[in-house]
């Protein structure tokens, strides 16, 4: 996000509770991530060996994943910011792609919405229903996900461009 490279949060689900990892692989496919990240490599090491990670920086912020060469998120936030990324971070417009959420994929294959970054500011000011009713609405889950994503996201993508700079 804050290096120009969109944050794509996939469910857990897909990884931990798929035998076929379809969904996983369908969304890995479709957005080729240049990063992957998890938080905990043996709790994700099956769905891992699902992927061609050919080309693919993994990232691994608690243990890595044994047979997956992966780099831990300590090491990459401890890596100095270069004036490439600092350049990459300047050139950020409010139309610039922040994030891809995604939808549940109950009725199909997930679908991506696209959140820029002027969505993520119109999100994150936005108030709760005149009724009172925050945490129920049908969007409630994209209210909470883009505050979250604010500030999640920066490590995410500013760690992504630490790997391409690597």
């Amino acid at each position: 996000m804050q290096a120009r490279l969109p944050a794509a949060p996939v469910s857990p689900a897909y990884s931990l509770m798929s035998q076929d990892h379809l969904k996983l692989k369908y969304l890995f496919d479709l957005i080729k991530p240049p990063v992957v990240m998890v938080q905990d490599g043996p709790t994700f090491e099956k769905a891992l060996k699902a992927l061609d990670l050919n080309g693919v920086t993994v990232v691994h912020v608690a243990r890595p994943c044994e047979g997956i060469q992966s780099v831990a998120f300590a090491d990459l936030a401890a890596t100095p910011i270069t004036a490439d990324v600092e350049q990459s971070i300047a050139k950020i417009t409010p139309d610039t792609v922040g994030k891809l959420l995604f939808t549940s994929g109950s009725t199909g294959m997930p679908k991506a919405v696209i959140n820029t970054h002027a969505r993520a500011i119109r999100t994150d000011r936005s108030r709760p229903c005149s009724t009172g009713c925050r945490g129920i609405t049908p969007w409630a889950a994209t209210r909470r996900s883009t505050r979250c994503w604010s500030t999640a996201a920066r490590s995410i993508s500013t760690t992504a461009a630490r790997c391409r700079a690597r």
